[in-house]
Order: structure tokens, then C-alpha cells, then sequence
């Protein structure tokens, strides 16, 4: 088809031309979800929190790449400008991810009521534990227990502090690890293993009511599938 020929190398043309010439074109943040869109067909699915920040970036890039084309733009790349008209904005989208999404790509303390609660609750128990586990290191330390640049580490999620073997019987609690030379255990005060469960029960708390505010955002998004894939085409 040389009409189709003609059009797609005066395209080529234009881009090259802008490659050259003009480093403001805005390509930058452009990610593929077609595949993930195509799982979003399911009812019950969701997008995760780094497929929705990609889905909120690649629009806006869409808005940037729209608003390039100025009047000079337009006269100087006829061919782009046709493309660009044919992008769909989705500011519907744009709103429903920016109510949950923060601008890093984290869900927001406040997308639900529910979230910012469990938040809240969460920070006040860690500081409590952090608390509890200085005042124990502190008593292990002046009891001779714990060296003295000893510190507070995390395994599998949980506080734990490194103990000496010779003085591992002298820390009642649950060895959760052990050091490659073995000449360190990672012992869980039994003082603080309530604490540390409740930290790991409201973390998946939280991961729940995540869950569920992504669902309801992917269902707001579902009815949009087939213009986005459109859209995916064309940009």
C-alpha cells in the first residue's frame, strides 16, 4: 500500500527529526500493562500498587506528549500531531488512582479510614516495642551480656537481638537465627514475642485492607479495558 508506505515513513521522519533536534519531547515515562490489562478482564482481579503508579504515569505522559504539540509543534510534525489527537485522557482513572496512590507510588495512609487506622495502630505498638527492646538491650548490656555496640536486628520480620553462644542460656526467649561463623544467635526476648506477634498480625491486616482498596480501584478502572488497550496501541 504506498499510500500507507508514504504516511509511516513521513512518521519515521518526524520522530528522527525530533531525535535530532529537540530533546523536550516528553517519552519518558511510558510502561506497557497489556498484559496486565488483559488479567483485568477477570472480574475479582486487581492491579498491584507499581502496575497503577505505571498505568497513572503512562497517562500523564499521554497529557505531556498532547500538550507538545503546540501550534509550531503541529506545523513542524503533522504526522505525530494526527497520533497524539487519537490518545484518550482517562482523567476518571487519573482521579482514582491519585486518591489511594501518593506521588512515590505508595497507597496512601488515607485511601481508606480502615488503613489509617491500622497504620496508626501499627506505629504505636512498633515505637512501644523499639522502647521495650532498648530497655532489655540496656539490662544485657550492664549485665554483661551483650557486648557493648550490640544492636537490635530483624529476623523474619521479627526483633531480635545477637547473642554470644557462651551467654546465649542467659537471654530466655526463641533463637530465630544464627550467624554463618555461629558465633552469633539471633534470640526474640520472650518479654517482647507478644508484641512482635501483634506487629505481624496487623502487617497482614494491612496488606488485607490493601487488597481490597486496590480491588475496588481495579473496578473502577475495568470498564475503561478496552479503550486502554487502544490507548497501549497507540502510544
Amino acid at each position: 500500500d504506498y499510500r500507507l508506505v508514504c504516511k509511516l515513513l513521513k512518521q519515521t521522519n518526524e520522530y528522527l527529526c525530533i531525535l535530532r533536534t529537540d530533546n523536550s519531547f516528553p517519552n519518558g515515562s511510558v510502561y506497557d500493562l497489556r498484559e496486565g490489562l488483559l488479567r483485568l478482564k477477570t472480574s475479582g482481579t486487581y492491579l498491584s500498587e507499581t502496575e497503577l503508579f505505571q498505568l497513572w504515569k503512562t497517562i500523564e505522559s499521554a497529557a505531556d506528549i498532547n500538550a507538545f504539540f503546540n501550534e509550531k509543534n503541529s506545523a513542524l510534525y503533522p504526522e505525530l500531531k494526527s497520533i497524539s489527537d487519537s490518545l484518550h485522557h482517562f482523567p476518571q482513572i487519573s482521579a482514582t488512582i491519585n486518591n489511594i496512590l501518593d506521588k512515590f507510588g505508595n497507597v496512601k495512609d488515607n485511601a481508606s479510614p480502615e488503613l489509617l487506622q491500622l497504620r496508626r495502630k501499627l506505629m504505636s505498638v512498633t515505637s512501644s516495642i523499639n522502647g521495650m527492646m532498648q530497655r532489655l538491650v540496656q539490662r544485657y548490656k550492664q549485665a554483661g551480656v551483650l557486648e557493648k555496640d550490640s544492636m537490635p536486628a530483624i529476623r523474619d520480620g521479627r526483633l531480635v537481638i545477637p547473642v554470644a553462644p557462651m551467654h546465649k542460656r542467659a537471654v530466655k526467649g526463641i533463637v530465630h537465627d544464627e550467624s554463618s561463623s555461629g558465633k552469633t544467635f539471633f534470640i526474640e526476648p520472650e518479654e517482647i514475642v507478644e508484641a512482635n506477634n501483634s506487629i505481624r498480625e496487623l502487617e497482614a491486616d494491612i496488606r488485607r485492607e490493601i487488597i481490597r482498596i486496590l480491588i475496588i480501584a481495579s473496578d473502577d478502572i475495568r470498564p475503561y479495558i478496552v479503550d486502554l488497550q487502544e490507548f497501549y496501541e497507540i502510544i
